[in-house]
């Protein structure tokens, strides 16, 4: 599973220092959420890169895994890092943390309210009742599914905050990492991450 990289928005906006440091976030949350996967490469080497991009994080996920409730918070708070990062740097996400914002969207429905949104479906096509009625009890479950969604969302926003400050020195060290020499793999992160958890 990608977590990262983020179109034309972001190669305007990232430079290879933001970056490096957001790719970090995602990289060092992988790290200490274990169900989210397992990170096996984080880049941002032009050459490893489809056009638009500024950098990638690449983890492993089990089959079956995005839909399990424990995995998807893991995975999204993991997604939720690097947006947080850029908030620490720069007081604002930059717009590519849209796509990790998609990616957070769709992982949570899949895991929370896919089934919730088929049983209301189910039942209302059950039901002997007028069009008006039917459109105003799938208005009413939309919007009750949009406001979980976001309480939720903003849980794991929250989440992801305090993890990426509890463990900035360890982005910092992937960050930097990931400057000198533009892509690491999964066991290069845990090293890392490793050497910095002892100096902290």
């Amino acid at each position: 599973m990608g977590q990262g990289g983020s179109g034309t928005d972001r190669a305007r906006e990232a430079t290879p220092r933001l970056a490096a440091y957001h790719e970090a976030g995602h990289a060092v949350a992988a790290c200490f959420r274990p169900r989210a996967g397992r990170t096996t490469r984080v880049t941002i080497r032009p050459a490893d890169l489809a056009e638009g991009d500024a950098g990638v994080h690449w983890s492993t996920l089990e089959p079956g895994a995005a839909a399990d409730e424990e995995c998807a918070r893991a995975s999204a708070v993991v997604s939720l890092a690097g947006p947080e990062v850029d908030r620490r740097l720069i007081g604002a996400e930059l717009t590519c943390g849209s796509a990790d914002y998609e990616a957070v969207r769709e992982l949570l429905f899949r895991a929370f309210f896919d089934r919730e949104i088929e049983e209301a479906a189910a039942s209302v096509a059950r039901d002997d009742l007028g069009s008006d009625v039917l459109e105003a009890l799938a208005d009413s479950a939309a919007a009750r599914i949009e406001e979980d969604y976001k309480r939720l969302l903003d849980e794991l926003r929250a989440e992801a905050a305090a993890l990426v400050a509890e463990k900035w020195p360890q982005i910092e060290a992937v960050a930097e990492a990931l400057l000198r020499q533009g892509s690491l793999d999964g066991e290069e992160v845990v090293r890392i991450v490793a050497t910095a958890e002892a100096a902290a």
